[in-house]
């Protein structure tokens, strides 16, 4: 609704005059030239896809069956409601009159009147008198408290029934509270008071008519009673026994779980705040399963930059089940890149030039520093890049996938997802480089740039059809830079699609820029390093940059009084840049003869080095033994 109340008042025509941001319309370009099945079948046929192809179709069987059973089960659940409510409704025929409830906070009495209204009007006032907005009851109490509730039948020939009130009760539920007690509010619900509905909650709690009236089942008042209890909705403090992520060292710290943030295949991600410091903290929780080797524990040990999630605690715990998992604590970090993409797409707007900027050279940054040290992250997407919106912080996160490559060690080339793969993976190499991260990261800033995927394939045969739609068919040589192994390379000649016609709002350095690192060969693909020195960033060295903010702007437009304007209204119009220039020692000795265009002058006071040096001319790099790493 705020996105549709944003496009309806917004001024597009003064944010791209004033802040260059320009409306979006989806512009993926489709070649007809290769749209027909021709180079699909041409690549299907291939002895290399032919053991993916097969567990494709065992996976769309597989999802196929899946479906059929959930329809199945739908049935049987929707056949066993139907029984109910025959069964209810028989009740109902054979119990018309009211039903009476013990109230466990004292002496008083909840009361169901039958669904007659009452005729001298006193239901009508008392109903007046409480209106539903007047109780204490949130609907979440409300729906609770209904389930323990305990029926009675009405009375029998020879009860004694005890008449209503000469006030009346309204036709609803009634609480009223006796003795020197604090008074509860009424608890009622419409005045056509459905008995069936209850009925079903009462059979769920094994609840049962009672021939008496004088014989009223209790409530179960331990359970009743956390509902009406603030304290019950808080979230659980728990103490345990953690390493530290920095130094190795056992502590005792204490941390509540609240609500989840995050899951996937990998395992579950909650929000949690470590205690008494309230410090918001994220934490992973991953199944070590012994048939996949799980690194993660140990490269997020090595890792400590900046742009990449901090590693505070860890610690593991077993379920019934004796399976175990390991608990990561991590530096929260709100959002991620994926979001906010989407927040610009749900108001017709492209991502600001300056953030996309802002983020791919944080990006790059990130992976520079683990290819440094031989990381492979292996699964580079806007998922997986943590940003804060406030601070234009972006830092890396999922080790989950991440390995040390080793020229010597063959490496599984099923990895990374399916819209960010790079093509030697696709070509079923074994022996890649960190290059495959280069890849995913220009597929991320490609996104950025269209609003969409830049590759949207169905299946790794399909990926690579996307990718000849745009950078067209791979020589011979680039063939065997992505796989020497790989001889059979009959594809068809299809030509490039200009960057331009795809990319119809990026300047001419921006296409430029991200062609380098869109390149079939891993040779000829740009490093990291490399990426972070090219003149597109040129602009982010300014030292009078500044990053408007964007989201106030958006709220201005849509003209809101809401809390979140209000918010953005006490922020200024423009934010300083976060800190990108504060380099280690690794980090300026990957490619030292760049150094001099990788630190602006006035950023040399930020550099974080072991010896401070006056110029980088006195800087001493490390070496490659000094700069490897290994696992533990």
């Amino acid at each position: 609704m705020k996105d549709e109340n944003f496009i309806r008042k917004a001024d597009y025509a003064m944010l791209e005059q004033r802040y260059g941001l320009c409306k979006y319309y989806p512009c993926y370009v489709h070649n007809p030239s290769i749209s027909t099945p021709v180079l699909k079948d041409l690549i299907i046929d291939k002895p290399l896809y032919a053991d993916a192809n097969r567990r494709k179709k065992k996976r769309q069987e597989l999802a196929r069956e899946r479906q059929m059973m959930e329809k199945l089960e739908m049935i049987k659940i929707e056949e066993r409601q139907r029984d109910r409510d025959r069964q209810r409704a028989l009740q109902k025929q054979e119990h018309p009159q009211g039903l009476e409830f013990r109230n466990p906070f004292g002496d008083g009495k909840l009361q169901v009147m039958s669904e007659n209204p009452a005729t001298d009007g006193s239901a009508e006032s008392a109903s007046s008198s409480h209106p539903r907005s007047s109780s204490v009851f949130s609907k979440r109490h409300h729906s609770i408290a209904s389930r323990f509730i305990s029926f009675v039948r009405g009375p029998s020939d020879g009860d004694e029934v005890t008449p209503p009130s000469s006030s009346g009760s309204p036709s609803g539920l009634e609480i009223t509270e006796s003795g020197n007690g604090p008074t509860l509010p009424l608890l009622r619900r419409s005045k056509s008071f459905d008995q069936t509905k209850s009925a079903q909650t009462s059979s769920r709690m094994k609840g049962v008519f009672k021939k008496k009236l004088g014989k009223i089942v209790d409530w179960p008042r331990l359970i009743l009673a956390c509902c009406f209890n603030t304290n019950m909705f808080k979230p659980e403090v728990v103490s345990e026994q953690v390493t530290n992520g920095h130094t190795g060292a056992t502590e005792h710290i204490q941390y509540t779980k609240s609500q989840m943030v995050g899951h996937g295949s990998f395992g579950v991600v909650f929000q949690t705040q470590i205690m008494p410091s309230n410090q918001v903290c994220a934490m992973k929780r991953v199944l070590q399963d012994k048939r996949y080797k799980n690194r993660e524990l140990q490269i997020m040990k090595l890792v400590h930059h900046r742009n990449i999630t901090d590693l505070k605690y860890y610690f593991y715990t077993q379920n019934e089940k004796n399976e175990v998992f390991l608990n990561l604590i991590l530096e929260f970090v709100p959002e991620t890149l994926y979001k906010a993409s989407h927040y610009y797409v749900s108001k017709r707007l492209y991502m600001p030039p300056l953030e996309i900027k802002l983020y791919t050279y944080q990006m790059l940054r990130a992976l520079n520093y683990i290819h440094s040290q031989g990381i492979c992250h292996r699964d580079i997407k806007p998922q997986n890049l943590l940003i804060n919106p406030d601070t234009g912080e972006l830092k890396l996160c999922d080790f989950g996938s991440a390995k040390i490559l080793n020229p010597l060690e063959p490496n599984v080339a099923y990895i990374c997802s399916r819209y960010y793969r790079a093509p030697e993976l696709i070509f079923g190499a074994t022996n890649y480089t960190t290059k495959i991260d280069v890849w995913s990261a220009g597929c991320v800033m490609a996104e950025l740039l269209l609003g969409q995927p830049l590759f949207p394939g169905e299946s790794s045969i399909d990926q690579l059809v996307e990718i000849m739609r745009i950078l067209g068919s791979p020589s011979k040589e680039q063939i065997k830079h992505m796989n020497s192994g790989y001889s059979d390379n009959k594809f068809p000649q299809v030509k490039p699609t200009p960057m331009s016609k795809i990319f119809k709002k990026a300047s001419p350095d921006t296409l430029s820029f991200l062609s380098r690192m869109l390149q079939y060969s891993p040779i000829e693909r740009v490093s990291c390093i490399e990426a972070m020195v090219d003149p597109y960033f040129d602009e982010l060295r300014n030292p009078n940059t500044k990053l408007p903010n964007y989201r106030k702007i958006f709220a201005q437009q849509s003209h809101s009084s809401s809390a979140s304007y209000q918010t953005y209204a006490a922020q200024p119009d423009l934010k300083e840049l976060p800190q990108l220039f504060d380099f280690d020692d690794r980090e300026l000795s990957v490619l030292p003869q760049v150094n001099s265009r990788l630190v602006p002058e006035w950023a040399m006071d930020q550099l974080q080095l072991a010896r401070a040096v006056r110029s980088l001319d006195d800087f001493v790099p490390w070496t490659k033994d000094q700069l490897a790493v290994t696992l533990d």
